[in-house]
């Protein structure tokens, strides 16, 4: 072109003019040159394109990079939507053609599994047949079997190489994943104990006494015993400082972890 109309239009009018296009015009036009790259890769655009396709959900995929791989993987952009529009559509062309391969599946728990939490290779599985299973996701091998418990495993949670499982014993235990050994028994529900979560320097449990407790993993220390909810716990969440439970009585609490405090009570749900 003698002139480049497009980088020479504000970036907001090129902006109008690409999204008309479709996701292989614009993979064309990111081909033209750097400037029509830089305005192709937009990452309003591909977002748009995102949500027209249903491809939000797949967000995901791109904070894993084990998923949707091809051949074709270094040609992707370091724009962010177009990264996800890319994976979203490999996925679902490998999906629709048949070109994917289902890894062996992981076996040796004798009854339901309850529950599974991943940290790097580690893959750490509770089940009721009281155990909680330590897998290798590289050979996809059980490493250890954890048996300390005396009623079914409810939850599990693992974090720099020690293992944490809550119990219908009412029991909480700490493990070293590699070993198999229990490293601390922590005590204090009133019940079962239904749910975990756990940062390598607190573990957090609740319980069907319907309190919610704060343990140091590295003493087994009970930190806070947190109580409000009315009826059982029915999901727990722990980001930094900030523990959150979901529970029976229609409420959500948000608690402070290192104080042991209610920060807010979220209510709204009917049931």
């Amino acid at each position: 072109l003698a002139v480049d109309i497009l980088c020479q239009v504000p970036p907001d009018v090129a902006e109008k003019i690409l999204s008309y296009l479709d996701a292989t015009s614009l993979c064309a036009v990111a081909t033209c040159s750097r400037g029509w790259r830089l305005l192709a890769d937009n990452d309003d655009i591909w977002q748009r394109l995102c949500i027209k396709q249903d491809y939000i959900k797949f967000e995901y995929l791109t904070r894993q990079p084990w998923v949707g791989r091809s051949s074709h993987a270094h040609t992707i952009p370091p724009s962010h939507w177009k990264h996800v529009y890319a994976q979203a559509h490999t996925l679902e062309w490998n999906w629709r053609h048949g070109s994917y391969v289902v890894p062996p599946l992981l076996k040796g728990h004798k009854l339901t599994v309850t529950s599974i939490a991943r940290d790097g290779d580690l893959l750490v599985s509770g089940s009721r047949d009281n155990t909680a299973r330590v897998w290798n996701l590289q050979t996809l091998e059980c490493t250890n079997v954890l048996e300390a418990h005396t009623d079914s495993v409810n939850d599990v949670a693992v974090k720099d190489g020690l293992v944490a499982t809550a119990s219908s014993d009412g029991l909480v235990r700490v493990f070293n994943a590699k070993s198999g050994q229990c490293l601390r028994l922590l005590q204090g529900h009133m019940g079962s104990v239904d749910h975990i979560t756990f940062d390598g320097k607190i573990i957090v449990s609740a319980g069907a006494d319907c309190s919610v407790r704060v343990w140091e993993a590295q003493k087994g220390r009970l930190l806070h015993t947190l109580t409000g909810h009315s009826q059982e716990i029915e999901c727990l969440l722990l980001n930094g400082d900030i523990a959150v439970s979901g529970s029976w009585d229609s409420s959500i609490r948000v608690w402070s972890a290192p104080y042991g405090v209610c920060r807010l009570v979220l209510t709204g749900h009917t049931q």
